[in-house]
Order: structure tokens, then C-alpha cells, then sequence
């Protein structure tokens, strides 16, 4: 049997995009709670790579996207689909 629990469910509180150290692509920075060591991030569709994953912090590289500017971002942690989330951009 399945039971849900409000304290399990991750939060986002944060994002923010910016060029990466070298200068050379976009890093997008996921900040909140309980996403567990895994995440998966699209741009219109498209899976982009993940540089790193904490409890705490997602970091993606954007590799790939469809136009000039990405209409959707969609972020799937480990333990879920994070509170606070919205598509943005």
C-alpha cells in the first residue's frame, strides 16, 4: 500500500542560469530540499546533462535545445516532481 508523506516530497526554491567556469556553455542550478542523488532536466523535450546531484543542489549543462531560447524547462528529482515547480522560460 502506498502512503504519502507531505515530509518526503522535494522542494525547489530556487533556479538560476548562468555561463559555465569556462565559459564555453549554460549551466541551469536547481536549489530546495529532499531531491535525493539523481535528477533528470529537459529544455523543450530535450534531456540535458547532469553535472552533479545533491540532496540539495542539481546542477545541469544544457546541450541541446530546439530554438534561440528554450519555451520549457522541466525538472524530475529522484524522490519526485518538486514543490514549487513551474516551467519557466
Amino acid at each position: 500500500m502506498f502512503t504519502y508523506d507531505q515530509a518526503l516530497t522535494p522542494v525547489l526554491t530556487s533556479f538560476s542560469v548562468a555561463a559555465s567556469t569556462d565559459g564555453e556553455s549554460l549551466e541551469i542550478t536547481f536549489i530546495g530540499t529532499g531531491f535525493g542523488t539523481s535528477a533528470y532536466v529537459y529544455l523543450d523535450g530535450i534531456e540535458q546533462q547532469i553535472l552533479s546531484a545533491t540532496d540539495e543542489v542539481v546542477v545541469a549543462k544544457v546541450i541541446n535545445f530546439n530554438a534561440l531560447s528554450a519555451e520549457t524547462v522541466e525538472f524530475y528529482a529522484a524522490t519526485g516532481t518538486p514543490e514549487g515547480f513551474f516551467s519557466v522560460l
